[in-house]
């Protein structure tokens, strides 16, 4: 395998992508196959870099495709949702977590608990179609019409 074929692999691997929508001032992530502690932290830090001139920015966790979260720990998620408290809480809008597997969801609740002290609102959802509605995004391009058919 050449360098280029393993980077190509190394993308084809990522379990966490965030689609950046500037117009809605949304941001759609979207978290499959494994998660660990280590990812998530890391996808905490990417994410504070990445909107770090945003202001009241929702955003949709989606975790649908999540298949197996054996290294992830409570202890983890409450560390990420701290890291990420410690920004300016006009940085933050509404967060809707869309979950489909029961052993997610206390995970999902737990970092709800502590996001909900500097974000304006969060929520748990199982349908996107309620999530969607609930963040008030709206489906205005190709590249998210794409991603509703993931």
């Amino acid at each position: 395998m050449d360098l280029g074929q393993a980077a190509l692999a190394g993308l084809m691997d990522m379990s966490i992508e965030r689609i950046h929508y500037s117009t809605q001032n949304f941001v759609w992530t979207q978290i499959r196959g494994d998660l660990t502690d280590q990812m998530f932290g890391e996808h905490v830090i990417s994410l504070t870099e990445e909107t770090l001139n945003y202001q009241s920015f929702s955003e949709l966790a989606d975790c649908r495709e999540l298949k197996d979260i054996d290294g992830l720990s409570g202890a983890g998620i409450v560390d990420s949702a701290l890291y990420e408290g410690e920004r300016d809480p006009k940085v933050f809008g509404k967060l809707a977590i869309l979950v489909t597997s029961a052993d997610f969801f206390g995970y999902a609740s737990i970092y709800k608990v502590i996001c909900e002290q500097y974000r304006t609102e969060v929520r748990i959802y199982k349908s996107l179609d309620e999530a969607l509605c609930w963040l008030g995004v709206s489906a205005d391009n190709d590249r998210f019409r794409s991603n509703l058919q993931t």
